[in-house]
Formats: structure tokens, C-alpha cells, sequence
């Protein structure tokens, strides 16, 4: 047969009481504490981002250099081909791999612009030259109006065209700027293109 314990008297009660009591005041202080490092923590963290702790301070410099440079390269352009030269001839070299891969797509976009830049010049030279009038001014007197039909058809696609390259310069260059930002490089404010 097992031994039957005795019920606890009182002041065993109040002993087991207060050492619970002390044990849970202790694991409070601890979780506070714990909790004060956690935020600090937290604290240092966004400071870090926020401030240019991303990156080392070389990376940071490069960026610089390179949206520098990359904000007088339409400077006195007249085409767009011109603005595409002069932004490779930037050197990425030395940039976080991140920045220059997002640098490279924003060249690329650019590059899609130019491509409108062309289809436009074609459709001038096709429709508004001096020949074009007189081809369009001969069909008016025979009633043949395919020619305008064809010219506003045309005009349609290079809008088109125009406002996706566009879009795509504006959101190549929102990436290259939250690239930059992760490396602690503040985006300064837009330059008009």
C-alpha cells in the first residue's frame, strides 16, 4: 500500500505562494527587459535603413556617381538615340550588382522609346513630306481616302507604342530609385526628360 501524504498546512501554502509569486515577478522583469531589447532592436534597425546603413559607404558613392551622371544625359540631347548613348557610356563598375541590373533595364526602356522614336520619323517622312501631300492631295481628287485611313491607323500604333515605352522608362527608373534607396541613397527630385 502507498503512503497517504498529509493536505499541506498553511504556512507550506503561503511558502509555495510566494515563490510562485516571486518566480512570475521575475519572468516579467525578464519579458520587460527582453521587450526593451526587442524594440531597441527594432529601433536600430530602421535607423540603419533609413539612414544608409544598407550597403557599404563605397556602394553608396558609386550610386551617387552614377545618378549623377544619369541626370545630365538629356541634357542639350535631341534624340533620344543621343540620351541612350550617353547613358552607357556611364560606368556601373564598382555598383552593388542589384543597382546596375536595374540601371541596365532602365537603359533597355529607354532603348524601347527610341525604337518610337524611329516608327515616328518614318511616319513623317512617310506622311507629312511634300510628296505625301501631293499623293494625298491626287487621291482626294479621285476619292481614294486609303491613304488617310492608313495614316491615322499608323498614328494610332506609334501612340500606342509611346505611351508603353514611356510608362516603362518612368517605372525602369522607380526601380532603379528603390535600389538605390536600399543602399541608404536618397532619391533626389525629378528632372523633366
Amino acid at each position: 500500500m502507498l503512503p497517504q501524504k498529509r493536505p499541506p498546512d498553511l504556512s507550506e501554502i503561503s511558502t509555495a505562494m510566494q515563490e510562485y509569486a516571486s518566480y512570475q515577478i521575475s519572468r516579467l522583469r525578464t519579458s520587460e527587459q527582453t521587450r526593451r531589447y526587442a524594440i531597441g532592436g527594432v529601433c536600430v534597425a530602421v535607423a540603419l535603413a533609413v539612414f544608409g546603413g544598407g550597403g557599404s559607404g563605397g556602394d553608396k558613392t558609386r550610386i551617387e556617381q552614377v545618378l549623377a551622371a544619369d541626370s545630365k544625359t538629356s541634357d542639350g540631347a535631341r534624340t533620344v538615340a543621343e540620351v541612350v548613348a550617353r547613358m552607357r557610356a556611364i560606368d556601373t563598375g564598382g555598383c552593388p550588382r542589384d543597382f546596375a541590373s536595374a540601371y541596365l533595364n532602365h537603359i533597355h526602356a529607354w532603348e524601347k522609346l527610341g525604337s518610337v522614336e524611329r516608327q515616328l520619323a518614318a511616319y513623317d517622312s512617310r506622311y507629312n513630306s511634300g510628296s505625301a501631300f501631293l499623293e494625298a492631295f491626287f487621291r482626294g481628287m479621285v476619292f481614294d481616302f486609303e491613304m488617310s485611313k492608313e495614316s491615322s491607323a499608323v498614328r494610332r500604333e506609334i501612340q500606342t507604342a509611346y505611351n508603353t515605352a514611356s510608362l516603362e522608362v518612368k517605372t525602369s527608373f522607380q526601380h532603379v530609385e528603390q535600389v538605390a534607396l536600399s543602399y541608404g541613397v536618397r532619391p533626389k527630385k525629378p528632372t523633366s526628360r
